[in-house]
C-alpha cells in the first residue's frame, strides 16, 4: 500500500472535504482578514472595531503586512476568496514540502518523492489550519522560502524580501530572524536591505497619504488588548503551558469556564491571573529567545539547516502566543528527522506511518464548534509538543532499535543462564 502515494491524496482530500463540510465558514479568522483589507482597499480604517462586526472586541492585529497577502484574495467575493484562498494554501503547502524535500536531502524531489513529501507534510495543525483558514500557511511557506533563496541559490536580497512577509506573524518569526540575520554574515547587508524593503513597502501607505498614521494608533490598542486580557485555551507555547499548570487553581477553570458561555478557545478577560499570566509569557520568551540568539552567536560559523528547522519550530514553541494551526511550523524539524531515519527505513515508509499518526491526531479535535469542546481544547495544547517528540523519536528511531534490541537480547540470554 504504500506504493501507492496517489491513493494517500485521494484520502487527504476526503478528510479536507470532510473538515469543510462540517465546519461553518465563519469558523476561524478569514472573515476577519477579509473584512480588514476590504475596509483598507476602500481607504477606511482597517484597525477600527467598529468596522470589524465579526470581531468587534479583539480587533485586527495583524501588521499591514497582512493587507499585501491578502489583497488579490479579497478582491472577490467573500463565498469564492475563501476557496481561491485555500487552493493558495494547497499551493503554499506543496511548495513547503519541495523545498523542505531538497534541503533536507540536496536534490530536487521526482513525483513520486514529491507526492511523499507532500504526505509528510500534511500533519494534524494542516488540517487545523484549513479548517481555521488562518494565515500560519503563509508564514510556514515564506519562512521556506527565505531559507531556500539563502542556502541554496545564495539569494540573501531575496531572502530578506520573504524574510519581511513574516511580519504578519512576526512572533512566530523571531528565532528563524536571528538565524536568518547571523547565516548571511558578511551578505547581512543585502539581507536586512530586503527585509527593511518589504517593511517599507507594507507600512508605506500609511506615511504617504493614502490612510492617516494615526490609524496605526488602533493597532498599537488591539496589540495592547491582546497582550495584557487575552486568555487562550489552546496556546502552544512552553510559558503558558507551565503558568497554567502551576499557578491556575480549579476555581480560575472553573470562572473561566463560567464565562466562556460560547465555548471559544480566545477570550478577553481582564482579570489579574490572566494579566500576570501574559507577562509571565513575555519575560519567560524574551529570556528563551535572548539564550537562543546567544547560541546562535556562538555557532555562527556553522549555522545549518537543521539549525533553521529547530528556529522554525522555536517559534511556536516558546512563542507568547501561538494556537493550534501554529504548529505547521514543527514541519521542517519532522523533515530533518524523517531523511534521517529514511536511511534505514526508507522516506515512503516512514511518510506512510505518519500519515496514519496525522489522521489520529487530526481527530483529536471536532471540526464543529458549536459542541462542548471544553476537554479538546484542553487537549490541544500539547499537539505542537506531540510533534516534537515524533520528530524526536523518528530521529533517533535506529539507535532506539538498537537499543531496544540490544536490551532484549540482554534479557534473553540472563533468562537462559538462570534455565
Amino acid at each position: 500500500m504504500k506504493r501507492w502515494p496517489l491513493l494517500y491524496i485521494f484520502i487527504f482530500s476526503l478528510m479536507t472535504y470532510y473538515i469543510f463540510l462540517h465546519a461553518n465558514i465563519l469558523d476561524g479568522d478569514y472573515s476577519i482578514f477579509y473584512q480588514a483589507t476590504h475596509l483598507f482597499q476602500h481607504r477606511f480604517n482597517p484597525y477600527s472595531l467598529i468596522g470589524q462586526p465579526n470581531n468587534p472586541v479583539y480587533g485586527f492585529t495583524y501588521l499591514p503586512t497582512a493587507f499585501i497577502i491578502m489583497f488579490i484574495p479579497t478582491l472577490i467575493p467573500f463565498g469564492f476568496s475563501l476557496l481561491f484562498w485555500t487552493f493558495c494554501c494547497y499551493l503554499m503547502l506543496a511548495g513547503t514540502a519541495y523545498m523542505w524535500f531538497e534541503l533536507t536531502t540536496g536534490e530536487s524531489p521526482n513525483f513520486e518523492e514529491f507526492v511523499w513529501s507532500f504526505i509528510l507534510a500534511s500533519i494534524a495543525p494542516t488540517m487545523w489550519s484549513f479548517w481555521l483558514h488562518q494565515l500560519t500557511m503563509p508564514v510556514i511557506f515564506f519562512s521556506t522560502c527565505a531559507i531556500w533563496l539563502m542556502v541554496r541559490r545564495q539569494k540573501d536580497f531575496l531572502s530578506g524580501l520573504m524574510s519581511g512577509l513574516l511580519l504578519i506573524k512576526p512572533h512566530l518569526a523571531l528565532p528563524l530572524l536571528a538565524w536568518l540575520a547571523l547565516r548571511a554574515q558578511k551578505r547581512w547587508v543585502s539581507f536586512v536591505s530586503g527585509f527593511a524593503l518589504m517593511a517599507l513597502i507594507s507600512f508605506s501607505p500609511f506615511f504617504l497619504g493614502y490612510r492617516p498614521a494615526t490609524d496605526l494608533r488602533d493597532l498599537k490598542n488591539a496589540l495592547t488588548r491582546h497582550a495584557t486580557t487575552l486568555y487562550s485555551r489552546d496556546e502552544q507555547g512552553i510559558e503558558a503551558i507551565i503558568y497554567k499548570s502551576l499557578f491556575f487553581t480549579e476555581n480560575d477553570r472553573a470562572f473561566i469556564k463560567k464565562v466562556n458561555v460560547q465555548n471559544k478557545a480566545n477570550l478577553m478577560l481582564n482579570l489579574p491571573r490572566v494579566r500576570n499570566e501574559n507577562r509571565f509569557k513575555k519575560m519567560t520568551f524574551l529570556i528563551l529567545w535572548s539564550a537562543w540568539v546567544g547560541y546562535l552567536i556562538l555557532k555562527r560559523n556553522d549555522l545549518n539547516i537543521f539549525q533553521a528547522a529547530l528556529a522554525c519550530a522555536l517559534g511556536v514553541l516558546i512563542s507568547p502566543y501561538s494556537h493550534l494551526y501554529d504548529g505547521v511550523m514543527l514541519i521542517p524539524l519532522l523533515f530533518i528527522a524523517t531523511v534521517r531515519a529514511a536511511f534505514n527505513y526508507g522516506f515512503a515508509e516512514v511518510a506512510c506511518v505518519m500519515f496514519f499518526v496525522d489522521f489520529a491526531l487530526t481527530l483529536m479535535l471536532p471540526f464543529n464548534l458549536t459542541i462542548d469542546t471544553a476537554i479538546f481544547w484542553d487537549r490541544i495544547s500539547y499537539a505542537s509538543f506531540i510533534y516534537l517528540g515524533l520528530s524526536t523519536l523518528i530521529y533517533f528511531s535506529k539507535e532506539i532499535e538498537e537499543w531496544v534490541s540490544h536490551t532484549y537480547v540482554n534479557i534473553y540470554s540472563r533468562e537462559r543462564s538462570h534455565t
